[in-house]
């Protein structure tokens, strides 16, 4: 998903002039993506590398300021103290000394 929200940022940004209805089309597709990313479950540690990499893309923007940022980086940094935390209590049989506490119930 990580990839499709990136090219549909570049066609934003390389084919322009482009009519208003479009734009605003690939922007409302963008948001899904990046919605659906923030919420995507994490299985994996790529699962929360690519949460850090679009918070990564929201940063560095060129527009500046994304309405999304702050809640695309809390989430991925509560993904993953969950994800770190539930590996270390499988593997332990506890919660992690340092991630439990940042977990959100």
């Amino acid at each position: 998903m990580l990839a499709l929200h990136q090219e549909i940022e570049r066609l934003r940004r390389d084919h322009q002039p482009m009519p208003d209805r479009a734009m605003d089309a690939l922007g409302d597709a963008a948001a899904v993506l990046r919605s659906a990313i923030i919420d995507a479950p994490v299985t994996c540690e790529a699962d929360v590398a690519s949460k850090f990499r679009l918070v990564a893309a929201l940063i560095e923007h060129e527009s500046g300021e994304f309405s999304d940022e702050y809640c695309a980086a809390a989430g991925a940094f509560s993904d993953l103290a969950a994800f770190r935390n539930e590996e270390w209590k499988q593997d332990i049989g506890s919660s992690h000394p340092n991630y439990a506490a940042h977990v959100q119930q």
